[in-house]
């Protein structure tokens, strides 16, 4: 708004816009971090149980839970803020797909590495009916690593090492969300 009014630009009306910017710019990381965590979490704890080639335990069908509220986010948040914000939701959706890998009683074997690839194009598809690939796709390369070793592959170029443990390792959960 400032570059549109450069009269607003100073004084206490200039404090006010940043302080809607810092507004806005949290409201877009709570609403990312919300809606895949607390809407969708039964359908992230369900991901590759009791193995990755059961259909029902695949991403599709947790896409398709997610795709009506996206779709009302992407109609109705203004222009400049939609694309951070599916980007916010695209990154939280793929630390909660790669921590559902890393889960205790998921296993994967080398064979599964299709599958989750499989997965993660799918991913990749959704986001880009509101993203451009080239945003999309690089987001994802953390989930495809996690999902590589997880397969026991090692990737092009890393040192060769032990496959991965049948059984992940726990991890603590992520710390509450202040915004609760």
């Amino acid at each position: 708004m400032p570059q549109a009014l450069p009269a607003l630009g100073e004084g206490a009306l200039a404090d006010g816009i940043e302080v809607c910017e810092v507004a806005c710019r949290d409201l877009v990381a709570y609403i990312a971090a919300k809606l895949p965590f607390y809407e969708l979490e039964a359908a992230f704890l369900r991901l590759y149980v009791p193995t990755p080639a059961e259909p029902d335990a695949r991403l599709p069908p947790l896409l398709d839970e997610l795709a009506t509220p996206l779709a009302q986010l992407r109609a109705s948040v203004e222009g400049r803020w939609r694309t951070p914000l599916l980007l916010g939701v695209l990154g939280t959706v793929s630390r909660a797909v790669a921590a559902a890998i890393e889960l205790p009683g998921r296993t994967f074997r080398a064979a599964d590495r299709a599958l989750l690839r499989a997965d993660a194009d799918a991913l990749c598809r959704f986001f880009c009916e509101g993203l451009d690939a080239d945003t999309v796709r690089p987001t994802l390369k953390p989930l495809e690593s996690i999902a590589d070793a997880a397969c026991g592959v090692v990737a092009a170029g890393a040192a060769a090492r032990p496959a991965a443990p049948a059984r992940a390792e726990h991890r603590p959960p992520p710390p509450p969300n202040p915004f609760d």
